[in-house]
């Protein structure tokens, strides 16, 4: 089994080492985020969307992340941070538009 790896970082004159697991960070792709809270801290829930129909949505469920309501607004400026440093070199993003249902058709009959 590999060793553990550190990325050193640089934040105001103090080294930060961030130490990587052998077996790597978990790593998982969403399309899904939902919310749960209370008091004392935050539920980020992330999922995929498998499938979508009128009468329902399937949603996988993938990972969760609890954490304070403290480093939930830290997160929250460290991701505006970061789009608005994308979009002031990228341009604007926009959010897609997508038809209300996808319209399911026989691959095998012509197009009318």
């Amino acid at each position: 089994m590999p060793e553990a790896q550190a990325l050193p970082q640089q934040t105001s004159g103090q080294k930060i080492e961030q130490i990587l697991p052998p077996e790597g960070v978990f790593s998982f792709y969403s399309n899904n985020v939902g919310i749960q809270v209370n008091q004392f801290d935050l539920r980020i829930i992330f999922g995929e969307i498998m499938e979508v129909t009128p009468e329902r949505a399937r949603i996988v469920q993938r990972a969760a992340i609890i954490t304070s309501w403290a480093q939930a607004k830290a997160i929250a400026r460290f991701l505006q941070d970061n789009v608005d440093a994308y979009e002031a070199i990228n341009g604007p993003i926009t959010l897609p538009n997508v038809p209300k249902q996808v319209q399911l058709t026989n691959p095998f009959q012509p197009k009318k």
